[in-house]
């Protein structure tokens, strides 16, 4: 059952405040922040104890803004109303190659890293199982639609991530131009698996059945970005994959990636398709 309200007390200097969470039809989280140091004592205490009983974010995504991986766990959080709060890597830096970093928080070394309970979860495919398991939502509904699932969660990890997502770093966030015979490579490998997700479109509104699931979230964790970023116009070159993404993008918690997490340090992007020399937009003062 989607949650309609969380909430926590936070604390800003030595004063408390009230935060609600409220998930919107736009997506974007809207905070209502009560001071509680100017009313009286009666509403104080109120107001404390109202605080004391709601929970706190329960999930912790480790996560960077151009992380597709990362987007598609925080896409299934935000429109399943669940309480969490990204948690900023400096994967520009290196952090996930330190050798601490894997020891403490996934020896895998890569994001998302979901940290729930005193556990870190990785992998987005198997996240997005387990959520869909421990929340009884965006999962399979039967025998078949759960083979189904695992098929399409392996295609996407190893056709249309491992080329779309390899095509837009080699395209975009390589300090200097990739060769251009594997960057035409990337480029058709991406397309290939992108034709596939088209084709199965044609007919059908999400991608198992008339209602979206954690398929529909893994595959389209890298379609949100920019197309001067990613080298794709995906709205005209695949009609049946941009309506897909448009009624996506019409769920209760959407927001597109750089927005859902505005953290940590993404790698630099380089050159676009407009202009071969803009920049994107910086996640907390840094070039994602």
């Amino acid at each position: 059952m989607r949650a309609e309200h969380l909430g926590c007390q936070a604390f800003v200097g030595s004063m408390p405040r009230l935060v609600v969470v409220r998930g919107s039809k736009s997506g974007a989280f809207e905070v209502a922040a009560m001071a509680v140091s100017a009313v009286g004592e009666d509403d104080r205490a109120s107001n404390q104890a109202r605080a004391r009983s709601l929970p706190m974010a329960r999930y912790r995504l480790h996560c960077v803004g151009a992380s597709g991986n990362s987007y598609k766990v925080a896409l299934f959080l935000n429109c399943a109303g669940l309480a969490w709060e990204p948690v900023g890597v400096d994967f520009a830096g290196g952090e996930t190659r330190d050798p601490t970093w894997r020891a403490t928080t996934n020896e895998m070394g890569e994001i998302p890293v979901l940290a729930v309970d005193g556990r870190r979860l990785s992998q987005s495919g198997a996240i997005l199982e387990w959520l869909a398991d421990t929340h009884s939502v965006f999962g399979p509904s039967s025998a078949e639609e759960r083979f189904e699932t695992a098929r399409w969660l392996l295609f996407d990890n190893h056709r249309l991530t491992g080329s779309f997502a390899a095509h837009r770093v080699l395209h975009s966030m390589t300090p200097e131009p990739s060769h251009p015979d594997v960057l035409a490579y990337m480029r058709a490998r991406a397309h290939g698996a992108l034709s596939i997700v088209e084709k199965h479109l044609a007919d059908r509104r999400f991608m198992l059945s008339d209602q979206p699931t954690i398929v529909d979230f893994s595959l389209v964790g890298y379609l949100y970005y920019p197309t001067e970023e990613t080298g794709f116009d995906l709205a005209a070159a695949f009609p049946a994959i941009n309506a897909w993404r448009g009624r996506i993008a019409a769920l209760s918690g959407w927001k597109p990636p750089y927005e859902m997490m505005p953290v940590g340090r993404s790698l630099p992007v380089f050159r676009t398709t407009a202009t071969q020399t803009k920049t994107a937009p910086s996640c907390d003062g840094a070039v994602p």
